[in-house]
Parts: C-alpha cells; sequence; structure tokens
C-alpha cells in the first residue's frame, strides 16, 4: 500500500476498478511523443481552470510498478496543481499521484484513439467475435439463451 495524492476522479476510478492501476503505470513508463502530448494536457481527469479535490489515500501496486514510477524523472504538467517541495513527505506523494494521473491521462487517451481494440469495434463486439471463433457457441442458434446465458450481464458491464 502506498499513500498518494490524486484528484477525486482518479481515486474514484481506482476504487472501483484497481487493476487499472498497473495499465497506467506501464502507459506512463512506456510513454512517448505522442503520449506526452495527452499527459501534458491532462484533459479527461483534471480539469483545466477548476481547483479539483485532492484526495490523499492508499494505492496497491507491486514493488516493481513502485520503482518504474519513482526511478521516472518527469516535469509535472502546468494544469497539474503540484504541492511546493517544501514538506518532502507531501511533494513525493503528490509526485506519485501526478504519475499516476499521467498514466492514466496516456491509456484513456490512447485506447480513445485506437476506439477499444483498434479495428473498429467495440470491445463487447471483439470480446464475442473472439468467443464465436474459439467455438463457444458450438452448433447453438445465435440468440438462444443457451447459446450464452451470461449474455445480458456482459451487455452491461460492456455498455
Amino acid at each position: 500500500m502506498l499513500r498518494v495524492r490524486v484528484p477525486v476522479s482518479i481515486a474514484k476510478v481506482l476504487k472501483y476498478e484497481p487493476c487499472l492501476i498497473s495499465l497506467a503505470v506501464e502507459s506512463f513508463y512506456d510513454r512517448d511523443v505522442d503520449s506526452m502530448k495527452h499527459a501534458a494536457k491532462i484533459k479527461k481527469f483534471v480539469s483545466a481552470g477548476t481547483s479539483e479535490e485532492i484526495f490523499r489515500g492508499f494505492i496497491r501496486m507491486s514493488r516493481a510498478m513502485y520503482a518504474q514510477l519513482v526511478q521516472q524523472t518527469f516535469q509535472a504538467p502546468k494544469c497539474y496543481p503540484l504541492s511546493s517541495r517544501n514538506d518532502s513527505s507531501v511533494y513525493v506523494e503528490a509526485e506519485l499521484g501526478m504519475k499516476i494521473v499521467c498514466g492514466h491521462e496516456m491509456m484513456y487517451q490512447q485506447r480513445r484513439h485506437e476506439n477499444l481494440d483498434g479495428n473498429g469495434t467495440s470491445t463487447w463486439e471483439a470480446f464475442k467475435e473472439s468467443l464465436e471463433i474459439n467455438g463457444y457457441f458450438k452448433q447453438l442458434l445465435p440468440g438462444s439463451i443457451i447459446a450464452f446465458p451470461g449474455q445480458g450481464c456482459l451487455n452491461v458491464f460492456f455498455q
């Protein structure tokens, strides 16, 4: 468990989908010039011109993910409210939070740009197509309840 300072929007995302921290760290660690442009603006997770509330809390991540974040030197975007360096513990928490926010922004914008799976179909359609290819439905008629009993739950999840 690691104490960080992140905007409330990121805290909400990580509360419901804590596994996204690994994707955010990966996006931040493997960033390129195009993703840096998105991180410089942070359109999705930090509202420009408004002072979004900063949440101080714990985030669970592996030691390797922590090391990937700490070893990267990164200048904070101008739109991100980073605390001063006077209080070192607060600054470290805020800097880690800033890197996590930038990673989420890079990940979000990349997925949005790729249209979720890269070929113009939604994640649900790609998932259903992979089930069909792998023979999950076998000889059953499309649309039957027996063909895919969990489809109702998955439709809600993917919409």
